[in-house]
């Protein structure tokens, strides 16, 4: 097994670190590694697509095992609809595979370039959550190694406490090395995607009050985070149904399935370069009349459209290609705060005014619905709603940002809410400690499961000790 010494990010790109990496071809590499190196910390890694630093593990502490290249499918079932693959592999490759079948992976997000084996750590979510719930609904199987080097099969079956506790584990009890999914059947691959104004709280929350899972597969809204008083929370709701009988011929376009970095406007102008000339003149005040635009111009556009499943599941990727080279070389910063209760929609009203004071306003906002999830120590979400608040840290200064980190931090612990691990890179300790109340629990788990201790990652030293 070859390594390198280089620096590391997570997929905002906000914060380097010096790592020595680790590039295994296949299991058998890593089992031996762990048993030749006892004393080494180490934090597996997929394609780094975690925001901060989940899938780091810095040269002062350890070392971090990549296993991009452990990529490919190893099976597949056709009767029983179960895939066997590599943990390395990305979403969209499953897809890719899946999708000319009629087959799909539910509770997957909009960033297709995710692994599988970081969707299980992270235990990953999509538009589908409120009727769909997390990642680990398609998981059947697993064989992962622990810290002392030995390959373990994992099922509901088979080391079932071990199994359950892999989801939203971090990375931190194990590596993920195969892993058995079963894919879901559509009726075609066609989505009836249909678009409502919005244009207050009360609408945003009765839209979301009257959805259930019979009339709609995916959901998720965008708010314009810059409207206020009577506008507040206004933005634009989205739901979409498979067409259950739609003639349609489609042509899978793999344009969606190519890395975002490789894209050319027009087949000519790499996009790297259009970022480049866009972010000379980006700020975030420039989405108050973009989102004002966009806004305005959907009251003109049909309500109801009908379009492939996989341009749906990839807008960002369509529209936005590779937008994170907007922010480079700085990065950017993400706030994944949920909202429990009956009352989530005057809490996320709070949040959005708190930002709207200090000037730190997320230039787009999606809304998520969520169902009940499992009862891990470090689940997030559960009933309730989330946001997603990204911004440029360079437009601020660094006190108007420590005071903001604070008094946001203040408002979620008194609303009872919490944050999203998997893109944190900014969050106290104590704030952790106080939302995840049981911190302790799964530091027992740990105990029990990575036995010499071995898994540790840069956001574990900085918020579990």
């Amino acid at each position: 097994m070859f390594s390198k010494k280089t620096k590391l990010y997570g997929w905002s790109e906000y914060k380097k670190y010096d790592c020595e990496v680790f590039f295994p071809q296949n299991k058998y590499e890593i089992c031996d590694f762990i048993k030749n190196n006892k004393n080494i910390k180490i934090i597996p890694r997929g394609h780094g697509c975690s925001f901060g630093d989940q899938a780091i593990c810095s040269s002062d502490l350890g070392a971090v095992i990549d296993i991009s290249k452990m990529n490919k499918i190893i099976s597949y079932d056709e009767e029983l609809n179960i895939l066997s693959v590599d943990a390395g592999i990305q979403l969209k490759d499953i897809l890719k595979f899946s999708i000319p079948k009629n087959l799909i992976l539910a509770s997957i997000p909009g960033g297709l370039e995710i692994t599988v084996g970081g969707a299980i750590a992270n235990n990953v979510h999509g538009k589908d959550c409120f009727k769909k719930g997390y990642f680990e609904n398609n998981v059947i199987s697993m064989e992962v190694i622990n810290s002392e080097g030995n390959l373990i099969k994992l099922s509901e079956s088979e080391n079932p406490e071990i199994f359950k506790n892999i989801f939203y584990s971090m990375g931190l009890l194990c590596i993920i090395v195969n892993v058995q999914i079963k894919l879901i059947k559509i009726p075609s691959q066609i989505l009836n995607v249909e678009t409502k104004i919005i244009n207050n709280l009360n609408e945003m929350k009765n839209s979301f009050d009257s959805l259930t899972p019979e009339n709609a597969d995916y959901c998720v809204a965008w708010l314009d985070c810059f409207a206020k008083d009577e506008n507040l929370l206004r933005g634009l709701f989205q739901t979409a149904k498979f067409e259950k009988y739609h003639k349609k011929q489609i042509k899978i376009n793999n344009s969606y399935f190519e890395s975002p970095d490789k894209k050319k406007i027009f087949g000519l102008i790499p996009i790297g370069f259009i970022w480049f000339i866009a972010k000379i003149f980006f700020k975030t005040s420039i989405f108050k009349y973009l989102n004002s635009i966009i806004f305005n111009l959907s009251k003109t556009l049909p309500k109801k459209k009908f379009i492939p499943f996989v341009e749906f599941m990839m807008l960002e990727t369509k529209y936005l290609p590779s937008y994170k080279s907007w922010f480079k070389p700085h990065g950017f910063l993400t706030i994944h705060p949920f909202f429990y209760g009956s009352d989530a929609f005057e809490k996320i009203k709070q949040a959005i005014k708190l930002c709207q004071k200090y000037g730190v306003i997320p230039f787009w906002c999606p809304i998520k619905k969520y169902k009940k999830n499992n009862s891990h120590p470090l689940a997030f979400g559960g009933e309730g709603y989330s946001i997603v608040i990204d911004f440029f840290p360079k437009e601020y200064s660094e006190e108007k940002l420590r005071n903001f980190f604070n008094d946001f931090e203040a408002l979620i612990l008194k609303q009872g809410g919490n944050y999203y691990l998997s893109k944190d890179q900014i969050m106290s300790k104590e704030f952790f400690k106080k939302t995840y109340p049981k911190l302790d629990e799964f530091k027992k788990i740990k105990s029990s499961i990575d036995k010499n201790n071995i898994f540790i990652s840069n956001q574990f030293a900085r918020l579990f000790k």
